[in-house]
């Protein structure tokens, strides 16, 4: 019984893991996309 209860706390943390690294990923895509928005020549010349 103890080992059932061991995989599922596997699992749920495998997921939890897994759902931690694609946030990551996302949250790293939006800031290199937000970097390069405001660094980029054509956002300074109009002045926003």
């Amino acid at each position: 019984m103890m080992t059932g209860f061991m995989w599922v706390a596997l699992v749920i943390t495998g997921i939890f893991f897994v759902s931690f690294v694609i946030l990551f990923v996302c949250a790293w895509i939006i800031y290199t996309r937000v970097e390069r928005a405001v660094i980029s020549p054509g956002v300074i010349k109009d002045g926003h």
